[in-house]
Protein backbone atom coordinates (compact mmCIF):
# COMPACT_ATOMS: atom_id res chain seq x y z
CA UNK A 1 0.00 0.00 0.00
CA UNK A 2 1.25 3.34 -0.93
CA UNK A 3 0.54 6.71 0.63
CA UNK A 4 -2.50 8.69 -1.29
CA UNK A 5 -2.63 12.64 -1.22
CA UNK A 6 -1.13 15.02 1.62
CA UNK A 7 0.77 13.59 4.39
CA UNK A 8 -1.28 12.67 7.52
CA UNK A 9 -0.17 10.46 10.83
CA UNK A 10 -1.65 7.23 9.00
CA UNK A 11 0.74 7.93 5.27
CA UNK A 12 3.52 9.16 7.88
CA UNK A 13 4.03 5.36 9.16
CA UNK A 14 3.17 3.54 5.14
CA UNK A 15 6.19 6.40 4.40
CA UNK A 16 8.27 5.02 7.19
CA UNK A 17 7.46 1.44 6.07
CA UNK A 18 8.56 1.78 2.62
CA UNK A 19 11.59 3.83 3.20
CA UNK A 20 12.86 1.54 6.46
CA UNK A 21 10.81 -1.65 5.97
CA UNK A 22 12.90 -3.12 8.19
CA UNK A 23 12.17 -0.87 10.90
CA UNK A 24 9.15 -2.73 12.86
CA UNK A 25 6.97 0.16 12.51
CA UNK A 26 4.42 1.14 15.05
CA UNK A 27 2.02 3.58 15.44
CA UNK A 28 0.38 5.34 18.54
CA UNK A 29 2.67 3.50 21.32
CA UNK A 30 3.03 4.91 24.65
CA UNK A 31 6.46 6.12 26.08
CA UNK A 32 5.55 6.66 30.05
CA UNK A 33 8.57 9.49 30.86
CA UNK A 34 6.99 10.05 34.46
CA UNK A 35 7.71 6.61 36.71
CA UNK A 36 5.54 7.60 39.22
CA UNK A 37 2.44 8.77 37.08
CA UNK A 38 1.29 5.69 34.90
CA UNK A 39 -0.87 9.03 33.42
CA UNK A 40 1.80 10.64 32.03
CA UNK A 41 3.32 9.75 28.76
CA UNK A 42 3.87 10.67 25.18
CA UNK A 43 2.14 8.77 22.16
CA UNK A 44 3.85 8.83 19.13
CA UNK A 45 2.85 9.20 15.78
CA UNK A 46 5.28 6.67 14.50
CA UNK A 47 8.06 4.77 16.35
CA UNK A 48 10.94 2.30 15.28
CA UNK A 49 12.35 0.50 18.61
CA UNK A 50 14.64 -1.35 16.07
CA UNK A 51 16.06 2.06 14.78
CA UNK A 52 15.50 3.99 17.51
CA UNK A 53 13.28 6.39 16.03
CA UNK A 54 10.72 8.59 16.80
CA UNK A 55 8.90 10.38 13.93
CA UNK A 56 6.03 12.97 14.41
CA UNK A 57 3.76 14.58 11.74
CA UNK A 58 2.58 17.89 12.80
CA UNK A 59 -0.32 19.57 11.80
CA UNK A 60 -1.55 22.95 11.83
CA UNK A 61 -2.67 23.28 15.34
CA UNK A 62 0.78 22.03 16.28
CA UNK A 63 2.21 25.59 14.86
CA UNK A 64 -0.81 27.51 16.35
CA UNK A 65 -0.77 26.84 20.05
CA UNK A 66 2.13 28.03 21.89
CA UNK A 67 1.87 25.69 24.47
CA UNK A 68 1.60 22.54 21.95
CA UNK A 69 4.99 23.95 20.27
CA UNK A 70 6.56 23.59 24.11
CA UNK A 71 4.80 20.32 24.42
CA UNK A 72 6.46 19.58 21.05
CA UNK A 73 9.79 20.98 22.25
CA UNK A 74 9.95 18.75 25.45
CA UNK A 75 8.58 15.90 23.76
CA UNK A 76 11.75 15.92 21.41
CA UNK A 77 14.14 16.38 24.40
CA UNK A 78 13.13 13.86 26.43
CA UNK A 79 13.18 10.96 23.04
CA UNK A 80 16.54 12.10 22.56
CA UNK A 81 17.92 12.14 26.50
CA UNK A 82 16.75 8.56 26.14
CA UNK A 83 18.78 7.90 22.75
CA UNK A 84 16.37 8.28 20.37
CA UNK A 85 16.33 10.36 16.94
CA UNK A 86 13.56 12.71 16.93
CA UNK A 87 12.09 13.70 13.19
CA UNK A 88 8.79 15.62 12.42
CA UNK A 89 7.34 16.24 9.53
CA UNK A 90 5.34 19.74 9.35
CA UNK A 91 2.16 19.27 7.70
CA UNK A 92 3.19 21.60 5.08
CA UNK A 93 5.73 19.82 3.74
CA UNK A 94 5.39 17.21 0.24
CA UNK A 95 7.19 14.13 0.04
CA UNK A 96 9.34 14.93 -3.34
CA UNK A 97 12.58 13.75 -4.39
CA UNK A 98 14.63 15.58 -2.09
CA UNK A 99 12.70 15.61 0.93
CA UNK A 100 13.37 11.56 0.66
CA UNK A 101 17.01 12.68 0.18
CA UNK A 102 16.66 14.64 3.40
CA UNK A 103 14.81 12.33 5.08
CA UNK A 104 16.49 8.94 4.01
CA UNK A 105 19.78 9.59 2.96
CA UNK A 106 21.51 8.53 -0.45
CA UNK A 107 20.03 7.42 -3.80
CA UNK A 108 21.75 5.84 -6.70
CA UNK A 109 19.90 5.52 -9.92
CA UNK A 110 16.54 6.28 -8.17
CA UNK A 111 16.86 3.16 -5.76
CA UNK A 112 17.26 5.16 -2.05
CA UNK A 113 19.85 3.50 0.06
CA UNK A 114 17.50 3.82 3.44
CA UNK A 115 19.46 1.61 5.93
CA UNK A 116 22.33 -0.52 6.34
CA UNK A 117 20.60 -3.24 4.58
CA UNK A 118 19.78 -1.68 1.19
CA UNK A 119 24.06 -0.49 1.57
CA UNK A 120 25.23 -3.68 1.69
CA UNK A 121 23.24 -4.85 -1.17
CA UNK A 122 24.10 -1.70 -3.45
CA UNK A 123 27.99 -2.27 -2.54
CA UNK A 124 27.40 -5.93 -3.76
CA UNK A 125 25.73 -5.21 -7.12
CA UNK A 126 27.60 -1.90 -7.75
CA UNK A 127 31.25 -2.82 -6.40
CA UNK A 128 31.45 -6.37 -6.22
CA UNK A 129 32.33 -6.26 -2.50
CA UNK A 130 30.44 -8.32 -0.31
CA UNK A 131 29.18 -7.21 2.58
CA UNK A 132 26.86 -7.82 5.70
CA UNK A 133 24.79 -5.50 8.26
CA UNK A 134 25.78 -5.83 11.72
CA UNK A 135 22.15 -6.69 12.48
CA UNK A 136 23.11 -10.46 13.95
CA UNK A 137 25.53 -8.19 16.07
CA UNK A 138 22.86 -6.19 17.99
CA UNK A 139 23.84 -3.45 15.01
CA UNK A 140 20.84 -2.68 12.54
CA UNK A 141 22.17 0.81 11.10
CA UNK A 142 26.17 -0.94 10.68
CA UNK A 143 27.78 -2.92 8.37
CA UNK A 144 30.70 -5.80 8.75
CA UNK A 145 33.13 -6.44 6.46
CA UNK A 146 35.61 -9.48 6.55
CA UNK A 147 39.37 -8.97 6.29
CA UNK A 148 39.95 -12.12 6.02
CA UNK A 149 41.65 -12.33 2.71
CA UNK A 150 45.25 -11.18 1.21
CA UNK A 151 46.02 -7.39 1.19
CA UNK A 152 46.20 -7.02 -2.58
CA UNK A 153 42.47 -8.27 -2.64
CA UNK A 154 41.60 -6.07 -0.04
CA UNK A 155 42.82 -2.97 -1.23
CA UNK A 156 41.53 -3.67 -4.55
CA UNK A 157 38.00 -4.06 -2.69
CA UNK A 158 38.64 -0.49 -0.55
CA UNK A 159 39.31 0.73 -4.24
CA UNK A 160 35.83 -0.43 -5.70
CA UNK A 161 33.86 0.78 -2.23
CA UNK A 162 35.60 4.11 -2.47
CA UNK A 163 34.30 4.28 -6.50
CA UNK A 164 30.90 3.28 -5.56
CA UNK A 165 30.27 5.80 -2.96
CA UNK A 166 31.80 8.48 -5.42
CA UNK A 167 28.60 7.49 -7.20
CA UNK A 168 25.85 7.95 -4.75
CA UNK A 169 23.62 11.51 -5.16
Amino acid sequence: MKPLGEMTEKNLLLVAKIFWPYGDWSSQKRYQYDPENKRRFYQTDCASEKMKVIWEYEGPPHYEDVWKLKRDEERAEYFKSIGYKFLRWPYWLQLTKDVAKHYFGKSFNGTMIANANDFCMYLLNQANVATVTGEAFGAPNCMRISYAAADQTLVKAVDRIKKALDKLA
